[in-house]
Parts: C-alpha cells; sequence; structure tokens
C-alpha cells in the first residue's frame, strides 16, 4: 500500500511539474530571439524553443545561423533518477519534455555555435517516433561546435546521443563535451545506435575534438551498437576522448565499444578502461577499443592527453580541466569550472603556463609515465606525484625533486638507510647482510628515501604534493653515502639498472622488489622516482638480496627469503659462478656462508 503512495504521489509531483499552469520549475517562456548579422542570439530556454520548433516545422532551413550567449537548463534535474531506472510512469510522462532539434522530414541544416557555454538537464524518451534523441535529432549538413550537454538523458527508438542522434551528408561536430547520465536505444530496433556524442555517423560526417563523460552512468544499454563517442561511425573521430566510463551496454556485447563499434576511421583518440555488462546481473567484463589508445588516470592527471589531444592543431582547442577531481582534458575553455591550456617543457613535463617570462607554472603533476629530465629554475605554484602501489608490500623506494615531509602522509613512515649491518637468521642461524633504517622527518629534493606502510594500514596509491607556495624543482638527484662501500642513489627518470662492465660489476646495482633490496644481476627497468643502492667496492661479494631493520630489529625482507622456495636462493661455487645444480661433496656459497654438500 505504502509502495502505490509513493508511486501516485511521484506522478503527480511529476505532473504538476510539468503542467502548464503549474510547473515546479520556472515556466519556458517561448520568443524568437534576436538577430544580429544574420545570427539567432540563443539566451533563454523559450528561445531555444522557438528554434527548435521552427527547424521541425519546416520554416527555417535554408542559411540557418544561431549561436548561444548563455548557459542553459530545462529544469529537470530531480527527475534523472528515473529515467536511468526506465520507470514506465515516468517515460509516459517526460516524453513531451524535449523534442529534439531536427527531424528526418525537416532536418537541422544550418549552424550552432556554443560559444563555450552549456545545455543541461535536457531528458528525452520515445520508443516509437521520431527516431533519433539529442540536443540535436536529424542532422543533415550541419554544423555544430563549441557546447556543452550537461546531466541529460535521451532515448529513442533507433538513434540516440547528447549532441545529435544521426550526422548526414557533411555534418560535423566539433569542441563539444557531453556529460550526460544516459543515451538510449530500442534494443527490438535490429541496428540501434546509442553513443555519447552522436548515435550514429555517416561515411560523409565527422566528429573531432569531443569529449564523452558518463558522470553518473554512461548507459546506452539496450542498443544494438553502442560506444562512447558514437554507437556506429562509417565517418571520421579524431582527436576525442571518452573517460569516466563508470559502464556501457550494448544487447550484443561484442557491438559495445569504448569509442565506436567498428568504425571506419578513427585518430588520435583516447579512452579509460571500461567496465561493461553485457547481460544484466553482477557480470561486468573489461572493454577495450583496438581503433583507440588506452589510457591511465595519471594521463589525464598530467596534462599528456590534453597535450597529444591538442596535437599538430593551430589553434589551442584542449585545456586541462582544474577545478574537480577529474582535472582531465576538455575542448573547451571554461564550460566546467576554471581549466588552463598545457604545454610540453623540453624536460619532458606537461605543465599548465601562467608566466612563462619568469618560469612559474601553475601545475606540475609528476607520475611513473612522466619522468623529469630536470630544467633549470623550473617553479609551480602547484606541483604533485601520484603513483600506484601493491599494497600487499609494506616497503616503497622514492625519490623526487621536491621536499618530501613525514607529516604530508597519513599512511607512511618516511625513512633512509642508516648503515649496513648483520643480523643473524632465526630459521638458519646464520649471519645476514641487512640496512638498518632511520625513520626520518623529511628527505629533501633529490634525495633517495623508502616510504613504509603504517600497521594496520592497507593502500594502493602514494600520493604527494610540493609544501611550498612556489616549488622550484631541483635538477638532479643527491646521492648519499652509507658507508665508504655503500652508497644510496635514484633517478627521477627511470630505465636500466644493472651491472656495469667491469670485473666486480655485477654486485654494482641493488633496486627495491618484494621488500627487500635485489642485486641487479641482469640488466632491469627501474620505474621514474625511485631510490636504488650503489655497493661501489672493487672486491667482495654481497648477498643478491638484502633486507631492511629498523634499530637492528623486526628484519624484513628476510622472511620472505626463509620461506621461499630453496631454488630462489642463488648458490655460487668459491670462484662466484652461480651453480644451477649442486655436486656432491663440494663447497658452495649460500647466504655468504661456505657450505658442503654431502
Amino acid at each position: 500500500m505504502l509502495k502505490h503512495k509513493i508511486l501516485n504521489t511521484l506522478i503527480v509531483l511529476l505532473g504538476c511539474m510539468l503542467g502548464n499552469s503549474a510547473m515546479a520549475k520556472e515556466e519556458i517562456i517561448v520568443s524568437e530571439p534576436a538577430m544580429v548579422d544574420g545570427c539567432y542570439q540563443i539566451t533563454t530556454t523559450g528561445e531555444l524553443v522557438w528554434l527548435r520548433d521552427q527547424v521541425n516545422s519546416g520554416a527555417l532551413t535554408e542559411n540557418l545561423k544561431a549561436e548561444l550567449l548563455n548557459d542553459l537548463s530545462m529544469g529537470q534535474d530531480d527527475l534523472i533518477y528515473y529515467f536511468m531506472n526506465g520507470d514506465s510512469y515516468y517515460q509516459t510522462v517526460v516524453d513531451t519534455i524535449w523534442y529534439p532539434i531536427g527531424t528526418e522530414e525537416h532536418p537541422f541544416t544550418g549552424t550552432f555555435i556554443g560559444n563555450d557555454h552549456q545545455i543541461s538537464n535536457i531528458f528525452y524518451s520515445y520508443d516509437s517516433i521520431p527516431t533519433d534523441a539529442g540536443l540535436f535529432g536529424y542532422v543533415s549538413g550541419g554544423n555544430i561546435s563549441n557546447l556543452t550537454v550537461n546531466g541529460s538523458g535521451f532515448k529513442a527508438s533507433w538513434y540516440s546521443g547528447a549532441i545529435a542522434g544521426r550526422l548526414m551528408n557533411n555534418s560535423v561536430v566539433n569542441r563539444c563535451y557531453s556529460r550526460c547520465n544516459a543515451m538510449f536505444a530500442n534494443k527490438d530496433s535490429v541496428g540501434s545506435c546509442a553513443g555519447g556524442i552522436a548515435g550514429y555517423i555517416d561515411a560523409t560526417s565527422k566528429v573531432s575534438n569531443c569529449a564523452y563523460s558518463g558522470e553518473s552512468t554512461a548507459r546506452p544499454d539496450t542498443a544494438t551498437y553502442c560506444g562512447g563517442i558514437a554507437g556506429k561511425s562509417d565517418g571520421i573521430i579524431t582527436s576525442c576522448i571518452a573517460f569516466n566510463l563508470n559502464e556501457l551496454m550494448a544487447w550484443h556485447s561484442s557491438t559495445t565499444s569504448a569509442i565506436c563499434y567498428d568504425p571506419v576511421s578513427v585518430s588520435n583518440t583516447f579512452y579509460q578502461t571500461v567496465s561493461y555488462n553485457p547481460w544484466g546481473g553482477d557480470y561486468y567484463t573489461t572493454l577495450e577499443d583496438p581503433a583507440a589508445t588506452l589510457l591511465t588516470d595519471y594521463d589525464l592527471y598530467s596534462g599528456r592527453i590534453c597535450y597529444l589531444l591538442n596535437g599538430e592543431q593551430n589553434d589551442t582547442i584542449w585545456y586541462q580541466d582544474l577545478s574537480s577531481d577529474y582535472r582531465g582534458p576538455i575542448p573547451s575553455r571554461s564550460a566546467i569550472g576554471d581549466s588552463l591550456p598545457v604545454i610540453q617543457l623540453e624536460c619532458g613535463l606537461y605543465v599548465n603556463p601562467i608566466d612563462t617570462m619568469t618560469g612559474c607554472y601553475y601545475t606540475i603533476r609528476l607520475t611513473d609515465s612522466i619522468p623529469y629530465y630536470g630544467a633549470e629554475d623550473l617553479k609551480a605554484t602547484y606541483v604533485t606525484y601520484h603513483r600506484a602501489i601493491n599494497s600487499a608490500h609494506k616497503w616503497h623506494s622514492i625519490c623526487l625533486p621536491f621536499t618530501v615531509y613525514a607529516s604530508m602522509l597519513d599512511n607512511f613512515d618516511v625513512y633512509t638507510i642508516e648503515s649496513r649491518t648483520y643480523v643473524t637468521d632465526n630459521v638458519s642461524g646464520n649471519s645476514i647482510m641487512v640496512f638498518n633504517m632511520q625513520q626520518a622527518d623529511s628527505l629533501a629534493p633529490g634525495q633517495a628515501g623508502f616510504l613504509r606502510t603504517k600497521a594496520d594500514v592497507t593502500t594502493d596509491m602514494i600520493e604527494l604534493y610540493a609544501p611550498d607556495d612556489i616549488c622550484t624543482l631541483a635538477e638532479s638527484v643527491s646521492p648519499t653515502t652509507i658507508t665508504s662501500e655503500w652508497k644510496t642513489s635514484g633517478s627521477f627518470t627511470g630505465g636500466i639498472v644493472g651491472p656495469i662492465e667491469g670485473a666486480t660489476a655485477i654486485y654494482n646495482v641493488y633496486y627495491l622488489s618484494n621488500d627487500a633490496m635485489w642485486q641487479a644481476t641482469t640488466a632491469v627497468t627501474a620505474a621514474p622516482y625511485r631510490a636504488i643502492v650503489n655497493y661501489v667496492a672493487a672486491t667482495g661479494a654481497p648477498p643478491v638480496r638484502i633486507g631492511f631493520a629498523i634499530d637492528n630489529i623486526g628484519v624484513t625482507g628476510i622472511e620472505e627469503l626463509d620461506n621461499e622456495a630453496e631454488e630462489e636462493v642463488p648458490v655460487y661455487d668459491l670462484n662466484g659462478n652461480v651453480l644451477t645444480t649442486l655436486p656432491k661433496s663440494s663447497l658452495y656459497i649460500k647466504n655468504n656462508q661456505k657450505t658442503i654438500s654431502r
């Protein structure tokens, strides 16, 4: 009974919101917009509705041009939950909320310039006719640019996209941003298409410099063809990105794609890994797109993708969003919050310029995918470092070009190597070399150190920021002496570490892996911003693996050694050669101890 009462109340509320005389939102007053130099000036939702009605009636066809001068909202933001959940009563009511601009009988053939403004909270749902859903429906020879459609949802029987249902006959969509929650198409219409920008792009049409982010759910969930940019495209998709996709779903799982199903032409286009649900229920799988380039969150944060999207284009089109947690590229200067362009420095970093004359930049984001090659007097007001880690490991090496304070890290303690020492292994009784670690309050710029996950903490991310208002990055690493034979160093760029030519080279470099320092007996590729340890003596044979001790107690990296399979501990003959088998009645060296086999 209560369920029926709530449902009836919802229907009444929806009816009131959509009624002619009792709307919960401000009533839309339809009026003709002003025209300046042959271009309609759209300033209100009523003027946008007037333009739509004129196009769909066939009254406006030739040489139509309009531009948006304000952000607009259709005022139905509180209906999104019911739209996405497919409530049948809701669908019945919302059929009349919005009709797309342009039908197959009277297509949109003109030019619409968004001027980096956004249109929000548009909802359209229709299972029969018309066949196209979006802000625009059927576009033929039209040009739509510099526009954001935000927080909206569309459903049609055949073609559905935030910007347009279909792009036909040399139509172009450029610099548009879709932040919509749902694009549906009817699964019973075999060949139906749903996409983040357009449902379908024909062979003569083009989508360029567009972004799609399904903020709540990017879910064209009953279409035959489904993609982040277009459901299906026989035309051109270039310099686009689909990100923050929480769910993509098509009637046929093989026809769902992060960008577009089986496109004819895709270039300079990127996407994040997408989890999608092909059959409903709790089953999800990872979606890939062979026509585009897979990227990570850190590619977005660093500014690298923003720079690549601009490519060789003469004008700056893509900007880095600085106003939200996303902080990725958007094809607009001001549609969603603050944004800045991205440039690449000779040192390899992607930065947002503020005053290039003084060498100061707004933000620099260091990640493993963006090595730092050093630059004189490189300054920024906001410097961050992001790194994914294995939560099963306790120790993590680090070497950054700015000061790292322990007080900045909630999940880690900061350590440096104080000395090299020996402890007795509780299992074998052997004397084993370890590094004795000293807790530190900070690491200087370029100083190699180690982070240790705090007790009872599980984390898979290291996130650091430079504490200074204006941070000057160190140009190079500063090695630190442990003993006359042992030194800590590191790298901002990463690369190959391993033996150096010479008789004692095999003992030269140690790198962190699995909570211990390993001797690089062969070439090993180290990631940027890591610490390494160098053994610089001309003679001697240090162990293959060295663990950590804190104040000479609580050794780590050694217990793992004792518990692992015996063959993983290298065994040497008296000349220092690695033995693959143990000959009977012979001396060999293991764990720095001479032992006889029997």
